[in-house]
């Protein structure tokens, strides 16, 4: 509900582009680094934040 309501704030479809490429990016990241997790163990897990850190930043630049 809440991810349409951001949807239809974006007026232009470039925008809309861009937030549909960067929360697939995100989604793709998160399932990378729990699989990541899953073989390496609990430190994996500081290993994930710190890349969605990262991924906010470069999302943040797209939209900014």
């Amino acid at each position: 509900m809440t991810e349409f309501r951001l949807y239809q704030n974006f007026a232009t479809t470039k925008q809309r582009r861009n937030l549909r490429a960067g929360a697939g990016l995100l989604t793709a990241i998160l399932v990378l680094a729990g699989f990541r997790s899953l073989r390496f163990g609990q430190d994996a897990w500081r290993d994930m934040v710190f890349q969605l850190l990262i991924m906010a930043a470069v999302f943040a630049l797209f939209l900014g």
